[in-house]
């Protein structure tokens, strides 16, 4: 598992592949768009909209995954809007948790595998006080692969 650098641009030939929303009225959507500075490269978004009208939108771009690896992972938070954790991987991943934390578990909500990019995405809302410590991804032929979700390290939102 990687994190990729956070990327902001705008939404030309964004296509959307996922999208939930959430008990507290938090409507989310995950976008993707080829990433042009790397070769085989996607920019992958996730824009949120709290109950109360605020958004933000945030994401990852590079290499769909990184040597071997069978996802990718962005997680981080942005005032007003819940935090929240974006993957893509490899088509095969059936399942995947995040734990917190305080030991809560997160199932992340999965695209079906989007054949116009190879890849299965994924998002789920985080606990704003209980960070994310591991993602859990199960595959098709029943491996389980492990691995630290990166948080930022700043204070709490307000």
């Amino acid at each position: 598992m990687r994190n990729d650098t956070s990327v902001q641009t705008d939404d030309e030939g964004l296509q959307v592949v996922l999208e939930g929303h959430e008990p507290d009225g938090t409507t989310w959507s995950v976008g993707v768009r080829p990433d042009p500075t790397c070769d085989d490269g996607l920019y992958t978004f996730v824009r949120r909209t709290a109950a109360d009208g605020r958004s933000a939108r945030s994401g990852m771009g590079g290499p769909k995954l990184y040597g071997d690896d069978v996802v990718n992972v962005w997680a981080g938070r942005s005032d007003g809007t819940p935090p929240f954790i974006l993957i893509r991987g490899i088509p095969s991943i059936e399942e995947a948790a995040v734990q917190t934390t305080g030991g809560k578990i997160i199932h992340v909500t999965l695209s079906p595998e989007i054949e116009e990019f190879g890849m299965r995405f994924g998002a789920a809302a985080l606990p704003r006080d209980d960070p994310p410590e591991t993602l859990t991804v199960r595959l098709g032929d029943g491996r389980v692969i492990e691995g630290e979700v990166p948080w930022p390290r700043r204070p709490p939102d307000p």
